[in-house]
C-alpha cells in the first residue's frame, strides 16, 4: 500500500479477512493504519468513518472492482479462476503476487493467456525475505543501518531479481514470461551455488537449451526432493536416485524435450556426486 501511494499509485480495494472496501477516492493510508495498526478494529470501520468509501461482506469479490493492477497480498489461493477472469473482464493490464501462491494455477493460466503482466510470489514477494537477510547482516557485522540505508539495498536486490528473471524468460524464448524466468533464474542460482561449493559437478546442464540424450550418462546422480508423484522420499535433501529419473523444469516451447503445461520434462542428469 505504502509503495503503491510513493510511486504515484491510487489504491481504490483493500480487504481483510471478513470483507473488503472500496474507496474511489484512494484509500486514506492515515485512517486505516489507526483502524488496524493501533485500535486493531476490522476493516468495516473505515466505511463508517470515511465519507463516499463503501465495505462489503466477504473477500472474493474485491477482485469484481475495475483496477489497472490488481495485487493479492494476504493468503494461498485468494484469488481462483473466477476471480482472475472478473479482474480481466474489467480492464487491468498486470497482476503481482505479494504472497504466498495466492493465484491458483487455473488463474495464473488465465491471467497468462490473456496477455497480463504477472510476476510470481518468489520474485515480486521476495522483499520480506529479502529484508530479513539484511537483518541477519546487521547483526553478523554488529551494525545498524539506517531506514534509508536499508530501503536502498532493497531496492537494488529487487532490481536484481527483476532483470535476472527477465533475461532468464529472454533466454528462454519466452521474453516478458516472469513465471517462467522466475523458476528458471531460481533454478540456476541453486544449481551455480552448488557447483561453487563443489557439492555436485555439471557434466551435461542443459540449462533450457537442449534435450541431454539418454546414453550421455551413466550412474547415479543427486537430486533436490521434488513434490508430487510420489517423488520426495528419503531423509535429507539431496538423495541418490538411479539414472534417468526425469525432473521437470518449467521453459519454453522448442527448448527440450517434452511440453507440458508451460514446462518441459527434462533429464538433468548432469548431476553426479562428486567422489
Amino acid at each position: 500500500l505504502f509503495r503503491s501511494m510513493q510511486f504515484g499509485g491510487k489504491v481504490i480495494a483493500m480487504s481483510d479477512s471478513k470483507g473488503y472496501i472500496y474507496d474511489p477516492n484512494g484509500i486514506n493510508l492515515d485512517v486505516l493504519f489507526d483502524i488496524k495498526q493501533k485500535r486493531r478494529a476490522r476493516i468495516s470501520v473505515y466505511a463508517d468513518e470515511v465519507p463516499g468509501s463503501e465495505y462489503h461482506e466477504g473477500c472474493k469479490g474485491i477482485w469484481t472492482v475495475p483496477c489497472d493492477i490488481a495485487m493479492p497480498c494476504a493468503s494461498q489461493n485468494e484469488m481462483d479462476l473466477e476471480g482472475a477472469k472478473a479482474v480481466i473482464a474489467n480492464g487491468a493490464m498486470a497482476v503481482f503476487e505479494g504472497a504466498n501462491m495466492p493465484l491458483t494455477p487455473e488463474a495464473i493460466n488465465a491471467v497468462i493467456e490473456a496477455g497480463l503482466l504477472y510476476t510470481p510470489g518468489k520474485a515480486s514477494n521476495a522483499g520480506g525475505v529479502a529484508t530479513s537477510g539484511l537483518e541477519m547482516s546487521q547483526n553478523s557485522l554488529r551494525m545498524s543501518w539506517s531506514f534509508e540505508e536499508v530501503d536502498e539495498k532493497l531496492h537494488g536486490i529487487m532490481k536484481n531479481i527483476f532483470k535476472s528473471c527477465y533475461d532468464a524468460s529472454v533466454e528462454c524464448g519466452q521474453p516478458g514470461n516472469m513465471m517462467l524466468g522466475a523458476n528458471v533464474a531460481g533454478f540456476l542460482k541453486v544449481a551455480n551455488a552448488m557447483m561453487a561449493q563443489g557439492i555436485v559437478k555439471f557434466q551435461n546442464l542443459c540449462r533450457c537449451i537442449r534435450k541431454v540424450p539418454e546414453t550421455s550418462v551413466s550412474g547415479t546422480f543427486f537430486a533436490g526432493a521434488q513434490g508430487g508423484g510420489g517423488r520426495r522420499k528419503g531423509h535429507g535433501f539431496f538423495r541418490r536416485l538411479p539414472v534417468m529419473r526425469h525432473s521437470r523444469l518449467p521453459c519454453g516451447k522448442g527448448a527440450g524435450s517434452h511440453q507440458a503445461d508451460g514446462g518441459i520434462d527434462m533429464r538433468i542428469l548432469a548431476l553426479q556426486p562428486v567422489s
